[in-house]
């Protein structure tokens, strides 16, 4: 839902309580069209707060943002995702063991979107830093086979 932020007669609407506040009670944002942010000082607070944390961070509301993310960038559903990582016990890349779950990272391809498997943490990182450059990771090799 997008909420057109525009002053009127010196106030603006929050975005999260929806109501009509005097300018001085929204903080500013310089990079904002109109100057400030979209949610008041009262709900800015309350975002920042222990509560809005935890429930930011609870198993219903991080699965219904991994269900989304995983359809729209991947084109698989959540359960497939599930499913091919239930599946995978090692690394296809250094073929140890993952230690946990949050071990088992989903690899694809950042120029089709394609999906390669599941890596471990490490190789996933190892991957992403080379930017998945098959002529740097050769090089990588010629440059440590040199030094054995």
């Amino acid at each position: 839902m997008s909420i057109k932020k525009k002053i009127i007669n010196g106030k603006l609407k929050c975005a999260l309580c929806l109501e009509f506040s005097l300018l001085e009670n929204f903080p500013k944002d310089k990079y904002s069209s109109t100057g400030y942010y979209s949610y008041c000082k009262a709900c800015a607070k309350d975002r920042t707060s222990k509560e809005y944390r935890k429930r930011k961070n609870s198993p219903e509301y991080l699965a219904g943002r991994m269900k989304s993310s995983i359809k729209s960038r991947f084109g698989i559903s959540i359960e497939e995702y599930l499913n091919k990582k239930a599946a995978s016990k090692i690394c296809e890349i250094c073929k140890n063991p993952f230690k946990s779950s949050f071990d088992k990272q989903l690899d694809h391809c950042h120029g089709t979107g394609k999906l390669r498997g599941i890596l471990c943490a490490k190789c996933n990182k190892a991957l992403g830093l080379i930017n998945d450059d098959i002529n740097l990771l050769k090089a990588a090799i010629t440059y440590l086979e040199s030094y054995k």
